[in-house]
């Protein structure tokens, strides 16, 4: 016993007044009867548990200081399964053989009666320590209590003190009632005040990232206690104590299962009788605390003994049992899951069974245990290592790594896995560790580059580690916090030698890996020592700089000390010379670490002044995402951005961006998201895509990819960065030498793989780009991919002093087999694939509590799974001559090979689980199962076909079931659920496809995580028909396009299309089936007369061909846009169209609305937003606005159309009426005259709004949707069409074809370039496509008043504008034109903002594609990208 225990024992013997010993006379020995039930169940649908009972007598003897207690008589009672109080209570007593139990503990108090510590027998083992702990936690009171009343109490009274108990030292809530008849109770609620004690041991593979938001915490604990003092003899006794502990797990915000661990004792007062012999402690060891001790540190590398010393684990039965489970687990993965059967269980749950059972190995036995294995099931083994997470895993990946026993594949695979599992990544790990950051060459630079990575990733997880040891201690002993940067002086030496390894060394790639990797660490000593290289002191080039930009922005976003972000990284971001490559970076990672609203704020004033037009567009673009995001980690950030949005004006120029695509279920709460950024900087192209998920409000990063690619010329789109790459890759590197390529991949916030490529290395790509560029290629690839999606485990206490482990386990396994070939013979491509993907995720979650009684694990989990598989056989011929693709979908002669779906399904099991199966339950309850499912019975789950089909036309035949479901399904149902799945989402500006995956990604997290309650499953399944003989389905595409020699007009030439689709299903060469789709798009100069022709046939031996012809024109006109639309249905013998056939006969007129014509209104695309934001620069939405049509009419008339088209009309108009239920009106009747089987429809696009109204008049009734958002429909084509600016035009601009150069009287600024140089005062060439004499030309000068004019040449025509007082003078071809606000030729379209008190001008002349915007100060060209150099000043730089 040490000093100071000592003293403690004998200080509190000598202050010792009153105690619960005065609730036990000292010359008396009380025996209680105690009873306590463990039991982990539910309530719903039907009680079900996993219990056990424990049942004995308590001996109590009181010293002045001490109560000495000792446990006798101890049976136990085990039961599984539904509670229905009948079978309970057939359960068979069974005695305790565990000697320690029944050893003699003495509780020690205060002067108050409080405990402060307990003393026990050395050899107790820490399981029967704190059980020990757990009755000590009772046998307390405060001598409050026992008073003396000198009056009737009435009323109880409460009070608050801290007590030590098997949670650690907290608030205890105390009521005291006391009775006429002298009795007194007393009530102790323990008061935990936050949900810290029940995760302050969680292990978990990811890291929480910042969040605006507090998280969710889906377990919640209360623990009470009731004593009845009473007078026996003249003595005051407690006569009974009822103590009860409940721990609940409700996931997905309480609207899924309900699991619980309840923990009841009471002690109830036996006998009280003389003392014969007084109890003692033989050899005494003393704790100054009644905490629980969580586990017992492992000496030899397995797992921490959760049991504290009671399981022994039996090796020699172990070890074969692991090597069938990894034969097995491949085995599984490769069979045929897609039926209807319950899945089975226990093999699906080989990935979590195995990864426990290896966590238990010591290093021998890991060795023993590899020896052993060949084949699959030692691959298996290797993807299960790095999931283990024992210090005994971890020393035997070094050895198979630095001995080069496993793949250099396999060896990297580990390595990124690695540090995210480590259970105890202590110092001294990190010290055996220290080997893999120093291999030598031999080992290729793929594995130490990993390693280094690894190692980085660690020192982050141990200074964690070490965080929370002393945050625990902290919480626990309440000492006051302590300097955080004090931990992590132990790692300080890695930092210094990562650091050197940077500065010496000349090899760049090198230096990206260990620069990442210091972003790994995270410690903040980083920032100081990394701040000379992001100010450019180390080295001269900016690649290195943007890296160390990274680390240290990782580091500030996660520093406890809010300053550190800002000093580090606001600098970069509003140095307005400093390069945008860092000012971009540096903003992302200050809007990852959640700045405060201030600082959001202080945005504003920085963004008036901005004028970089990437940066501005990119701060732009995120902030809007931000205001529209669906994740919850946003919720303060939206706020703020809605703010700014409202007081800046859209970005008009500018390539770079941001984009946030995410999802929040709105009944669980669940959610995953994407988002990407897009920086065309000063150097260099950077594009970057995140992976995020959500769930309880924390917000999870999944991958990260990170690319930078330096010395391409196109700064555009990053579609437009991909493909200039490839075109260099395939193009002689010698002249290229300026290329240069950056990638990073991250997995949970933390780099795992760094890539370099310039024009020396390039070469290593050839294996990935051979196939595209190789008329010859063959590759075969089997890729397994084993991790955990999810991985949480936290061991909680219970009133008893036994552990409650909560698990969240979702392992995942994507496994592709790939085999493709690709020949080329006279230039016609043929590609041959092979491929299947599975998918295997069979996750549990849940409480399960350890019974040191009798040595068996009890729970209650749920049990989830999902099966997918994929098979491809697919045939592709690409004829370039001809611009046809072939593609051909084949059926295999293995029939389990053609099936496609998946099976997804959950349950909920009550257990007891046995490692070494003895038949534990047989002794207790022999009728119990040792797995028993949560539910009514097997009679009450059924299933429920929803839709199933053998189509020809697929030629498959699929079905769509819920199966063993518990819930009564109907296809109501069914359908509510696809609603919820294609749910509105906020995001005003995504596109139906970006919604439509969104409700994909939706109803993926649905099926797999099934979170409503009960059993139930679904299933999809796809196979080729059984009733029709299919071999192969081809579809072909032609594409024809008609060479024009006309380029006076550059968006809009002359253009025709024709494309031909067949769609044919084949038994071998028999077509069977087939659709035949003609098309021709004839499109005049200027695009102002546009034709479609569309012919489409179906084809069945033996039927007549069923055909359907489309014939239909467009036209712009000066007053606006006309159409016709002809639709001929007709079965036909020869092939042709019969025009008597016609059904469907549309025409079109789009002119201004009554709203235009007025003028009383003001285009919100052209209004200034704030009086105090930018200089708005005219957008094309403004300009457009002036010269759309808005009220479009609609006259369809109709003959014989047949009645499936009918139905399948009414159908659409219930789905549109019913999703747009808030916006409709009906009219029962009206006075328009409509003739029969016709029908009218007016469209209406009200000024300042996204919005439309649209009125259906049929010859009896009205239909109205009034005010419906455009935000989807646009995307169909429903938007207003402008009658000048073509969509071609538009869409140009939108994806960044053109370049800016934006003109005024001192400089001038040109795509990133600021140049200082005054405009002359004759006319100067800016822009033209040759130097002397250009075609195509803006001219600009200086005139009087330090005013500018501008001068636009094309093709022989001439615009001239000059500034005329207030206003200006426009010139076309000679003569002065008056314009009052707009003026529009076949050559030119001028515009007259006359509502803006300036009245800028812009011009924009259709042939060439020249746009440009006029102020008398400022000249704005926007230019067409093209493939020849341009000159001119613009082009100068």
């Amino acid at each position: 016993m040490g000093l100071m225990k000592v003293l403690m024992v004998v200080i509190a013997s000598a202050i010792s007044t009153s105690a619960f010993t005065h609730l036990c006379p000292h010359t008396k020995e009380l025996v209680y009867r105690w009873h306590a039930l463990v039991k982990a169940g539910t309530d719903l649908p039907t009680p079900h548990a996993s219990q056990f009972a424990l049942d004995g007598k308590l001996h109590l003897q009181a010293t002045p200081n001490a109560t000495h207690v000792k446990i006798t008589d101890l049976t136990y009672k085990l039961y599984n399964g539904i509670l229905d109080h009948v079978h309970e209570h057939q359960a068979h007593s069974v005695p305790v053989q565990i000697p320690q139990l029944h050893h003699v503990f003495k509780v020690v108090y205060d002067n108050k009666g409080l405990a402060v510590g307990i003393s026990t027998e050395n050899s107790d083992q820490e399981f029967s320590r704190n059980i020990k702990k757990a009755i000590a936690t009772m046998l307390q009171m405060d001598d409050s209590v026992l008073k003396p009343v000198h009056h009737q109490h009435p009323h109880p009274h409460c009070f608050v003190l801290k007590e030590h108990s098997i949670y650690g030292k907290f608030d205890v809530d105390y009521t005291v009632r006391h009775h006429q008849n002298g009795d007194v109770e007393v009530e102790k609620m323990h008061d935990m005040r936050d949900y810290h004690h029940l995760y302050q041991n969680l292990v978990s593979n990811n890291e929480d990232c910042p969040c605006d938001v507090k998280p969710e915490s889906p377990l919640s604990h209360v623990s009470r206690k009731q004593y009845v003092i009473t007078t026996r003899e003249g003595e005051k006794v407690v006569k009974t104590i009822k103590a009860t502990g409940i721990l609940t797990y409700q996931p997905f915000g309480g609207q899924s299962e309900h699991q619980f661990v309840f923990v009841n004792q009471t002690l109830e007062l036996d006998t009280v009788v003389s003392v014969s012999e007084r109890l003692q402690v033989q050899s005494e060891h003393f704790e100054d605390h009644l905490t629980y001790h969580y586990f017992t540190d492992s000496e030899d590398g397995r797992i921490h003994d959760v049991t504290n010393g009671r399981h022994v684990a039996d090796y020699d039965k172990l070890i074969p049992s692991l090597q069938h489970m990894l034969e097995d687990t491949y085995q599984y993965a490769h069979e045929d899951h897609i039926h209807t059967r319950e899945p089975d269980t226990k093999r699906g749950q080989l990935i979590n069974r195995v990864q426990r059972l290896l966590q238990t190995l010591t290093l021998t036995k890991l060795r023993e245990l590899h020896k052993t294995l060949t084949g699959h099931s030692l691959r298996v083994f290797h993807a299960m290592l790095p999931l283990v997470g024992t210090k005994a895993s971890t020393l035997f990946i070094k050895h198979l790594i630095v001995n080069k026993i496993v793949t250099d594949d396999t060896a990297v695979e580990m390595l990124q896995h690695l540090p995210e599992h480590i259970v105890e990544p202590t110092v001294e790990l990190l010290t055996q560790l220290e080997e893999l950051i120093h291999l030598d060459e031999t080992i290729p630079w793929n594995i130490r580059k990993a390693c280094l990575l690894a190692f980085a990733t660690l020192i982050h997880k141990s200074h964690v580690f070490v965080e929370r040891i002393h945050r625990n201690l902290e919480y626990d002993h309440h000492i006051p916090h302590t300097d955080t940067f004090n931990h992590q002086q132990p790692y300080e030496k890695y930092v210094v030698e990562y650091i050197n390894k940077i500065r010496s060394s000349q090899d760049h790639k090198v230096r990206i890996a260990y620069t990442f990797a210091l972003c790994n660490m995270r410690l903040h000593s980083i920032v100081q020592h990394m701040a000379p290289a992001v100010s450019g002191d180390w080295f001269g080039d900016y690649h290195f700089r943007v890296m160390s930009l990274w680390s240290v922005g990782s580091v500030a976003i996660v520093d406890p000390n809010p300053n550190t972000v800002i000093e580090a990284l606001w600098p970069v971001f509003i140095d307005t010379n400093e390069i945008t490559e860092m000012r971009a970076i540096a903003f992302y990672l200050l809007m990852q670490s959640k700045l405060s609203h201030s600082m959001v704020m202080n945005l504003y004033e920085h963004l008036l002044e901005e004028r970089n037009e990437e940066m501005y567009r990119l701060v732009y673009t995120y902030l809007e995402n931000v205001m529209t995001a669906n994740n919850p980690c946003y919720q303060e950030m939206k706020i703020h951005a809605s703010h700014l949005i409202q007081l800046l004006p859209p970005p008009s120029h500018g390539n770079s961006f941001s984009k946030i695509y995410d999802y929040k279920d709105v009944r669980f709460g669940y959610g995953t998201g994407m988002e990407e950024y897009f920086v065309s900087g000063n150097h260099a192209l950077i594009y970057a895509l995140k992976m995020t998920s959500q769930q309880y409000n924390i917000q999870h990063e999944d991958y990260d990819v990170y690319f930078k690619v330096h010395g391409i010329q196109n700064h555009g789109e990053p579609m437009d960065m991909v493909l200039e790459v490839l075109r260099k890759k395939t193009k002689s590197f010698s002249g290229n030498k300026d290329i240069n390529i950056e990638c990073v991949i991250f997995r949970h916030g933390h780099a795992i793989n760094t890539y370099f490529f310039n024009h020396d290395n390039l070469h290593e790509l050839d294996e990935l780009l051979d196939f595209f560029t190789k008329d010859s290629k063959s590759v075969t690839r089997t890729l397994a991919h084993l991790s955990y999606n999810e991985y949480l485990k936290a061991v909680i206490p219970t009133d008893l002093g036994i552990p409650v482990v909560w698990e969240y386990l979702m392992p995942a396994l994507h496994h592709n087999n790939i085999t493709i070939t690709k020949e080329t013979v006279n230039k016609v491509i043929n590609i041959h694939l092979d491929y299947k993907y599975i998918n295997w995720m069979h996750f549990r979650h849940g409480l399960t509590f350890y019974n040191p009684i009798a040595d068996v694990w009890q729970g209650i989990n749920r049990y989830q799974s999902f099966d997918a598989v994929l098979p491809i056989h697919l045939d592709v011929t690409i004829n370039t001559q001809q611009q046809s693709l072939q593609l051909s979908w084949k059926k295999h002669s293995n029939l389990q090979q053609n099936v496609a779906g998946f099976r997804t399904h959950v349950k909920q099991m009550v257990f007891v689980k046995d490692d070494y199966n003895r038949n534990i339950m047989l002794q207790s309850s022999p009728q119990c199962k040792d797995f028993v499912i949560v539910t009514h019975g097997k009679q009450f789950r059924h299933e429920y076909i929803f839709q199933q089909d053998d189509d020809l036309t697929t030629g498959h035949q699929w079905y769509l079931t819920f199966y063993d479901s518990s819930r009564y399904v109907s296809n109501g149902t069914f359908h509510h659920v696809l609603d919820l799945m294609s749910q509105s989402h906020p995001h005003h500006t995504e596109s139906p496809l970006i919604h439509f995956l969104k409700s994909c990604a939706n109803f993926h997290q649905h099926i797999i995580l099934l979170p409503k309650p009960g059993v139930y499953g679904f299933m999809g399944r796809l196979e080729p028909s059984h009733h029709h003989a299919v071999s192969n389905i081809d579809l072909s595409l032609r594409l024809h396009s008609e060479p024009t020699t006309e380029d006076s007009h550059y968006y809009t030439p002359k253009t025709k299309w024709s494309t031909r689709a067949t769609y044919s299903v084949k038994n071998q060469e028999k077509s069977l089936k087939t659709w035949d789709i003609n098309t021709i798009v004839d499109m005049n100069p200027g695009h102002t007369i546009n034709n479609l022709k569309m012919h489409i046939t179906r084809i069945v031996p033996g039927q007549k061909d069923y055909k359907i012809c489309v014939d239909g024109v467009k036209k712009w006109t000066q007053k606006g846009v006309e159409g016709h639309l002809n639709v001929g249905m007709s079965q036909t013998s020869d092939g042709k169209c019969v025009k008597d056939d016609t059904v469907i006969d549309v025409t079109m007129t789009g002119r201004q609305s009554q709203e235009q014509l007025e003028g009383h209104h003001k285009y919100a695309s052209c209004e200034h937003i704030s009086p105090y934001s930018l200089q708005h620069k005219h957008s094309l939405q403004c300009l457009a606005g002036h010269t759309t049509a808005r009220h479009y009419v609609y006259n369809v008339k109709t003959t014989n159309v047949p009645t499936e088209f009918r139905k399948w009309f009414v159908h659409l108009w219930d789905t549109i009426k019913g999703y747009y239920m808030p916006y409709y009106v009906f009219e029962d009747e009206h006075n328009e005259n409509i003739g029969d089987h016709n029908l009218r429809v007016d469209v209406v696009y009200p000024m300042q709004e996204q919005e439309m109204n649209i009125r259906m008049t049929s010859p009896q009734h009205v239909y109205k949707l009034i005010g419906v958002p455009t935000h989807y429909w646009k995307w169909c084509g429903l938007s207003p069409d402008s009658m000048e600016y073509s969509d071609g035009f538009q869409l140009a601009h939108d994806l960044g074809f053109v370049d800016h150069c934006q003109v005024e009287l001192t400089h001038y600024h040109a795509n990133h370039h600021q140049v200082q140089e005054p405009v002359p005062t004759e006319w100067t060439l800016y822009v033209g496509n040759v130097a002397q004499n250009p075609q195509k030309a803006v001219y600009v000068k200086r005139v009087a008043n330090d005013e500018l004019a501008v001068k636009i040449v094309d093709h022989g025509h001439i615009v001239e504008i000059v500034p005329h007082g207030a206003n200006h003078q426009i010139t076309l071809d000679g003569q002065v034109v008056p314009i009052t606000e707009y003026h529009h030729e076949d050559w030119v379209f001028c515009h007259v903002f006359t509502q803006d008190s300036h009245q800028p001008v812009a011009v924009m002349l259709p042939n060439s594609g020249i746009h440009v915007e006029y102020h008398h100060h400022q000249v704005v060209a926007v230019v067409p990208k093209v493939d020849q150099q341009l000159h001119g000043r613009c082009y100068s730089h």
